[in-house]
């Protein structure tokens, strides 16, 4: 893990920060709900835990306004003191993310595309490296992309179905990044991840919790009591949150 994640500051060391216009709410001690373009976002300062939803119909495939308006999102509850933990989940129904919208990933100005993949870059090392808990609730299909976010979560947990999770780059003629590749090796182990990567493996829920792609597997219908579990578990722990790249 420390290797992923001091690789990741290093090339992030030369992106350029982004800019962004729309002014978000302040933070409050109540509940608090706001939507931007592309995210409904809630959270209680009480409760400690904010929940971030993607909301770009219909399967919640990054442009490169998302990774901007996602970036300003996670800026807004790192810098709010009592937020201890973060859910990351999905407004569209049986799908949580199929990751890279290829017609702009694959932008013929280069400049652009270099923008759109670092942007990537330093939500998965902030949420990789978060001191905050952060738990994925996969509520169906989550691929590529979507699957590298979720990744990058403390705790996986994913709806029961007729769903299909893990990274098929290579179907693409994609390579993987080291990064990404280092992180799925953390995860699932080291043959695992080899076939799965370069065979562009999908997996249904079964397979991902046997492959322990995913940690948990739930009905659909239990998610949100399964998340809110799962958080209060961790919360559990005392003391400060350390990020994963500063733990022994």
């Amino acid at each position: 893990m420390q290797q992923v994640a001091s690789f990741l500051r290093s090339s992030l060391a030369r992106a350029s920060p982004l800019l962004y216009q729309r002014a978000l709410p302040p933070a409050s001690s109540s509940l608090c709900r706001f939507s931007t373009k592309y995210f409904n976002v809630s959270y209680d300062s009480g409760k400690s835990v904010a929940t971030v939803q993607m909301n770009r119909a219909p399967v919640n495939s990054f442009t490169l306004d998302f990774l901007t308006e996602m970036s300003i999102v996670l800026d807004k509850l790192h810098n709010d003191k009592q937020i201890r933990a973060l859910v990351l989940a999905s407004t569209l129904p049986r799908t949580f993310s199929a990751g890279f919208d290829l017609g702009e990933f694959l932008e013929k100005k280069r400049e652009r595309g270099l923008q759109f993949f670092e942007t990537f870059q330093d939500i998965c090392s902030r949420l990789y490296s978060s001191p905050l808990v952060t738990i994925a609730a996969i509520n169906g299909h989550c691929i590529a992309g979507g699957y590298v976010l979720a990744m990058t979560c403390d705790h996986r947990i994913m709806a029961n179905g007729p769903f299909k999770v893990g990274l098929n780059e290579t179907e693409l003629g994609l390579a993987l990044p080291y990064w990404i590749g280092a992180m799925l090796t953390n995860i699932a182990g080291p043959r695992v991840a080899e076939r799965a990567s370069q065979l562009g493996l999908l997996f249904s829920p079964e397979e991902a919790k046997a492959a322990h792609l995913v940690d948990q597997l739930v009905d659909g219908s239990q998610m949100a009591q399964a998340v809110d579990s799962e958080v209060e578990r961790w919360l559990k722990i005392p003391g400060e949150r350390q990020a994963p790249a500063d733990r022994a």
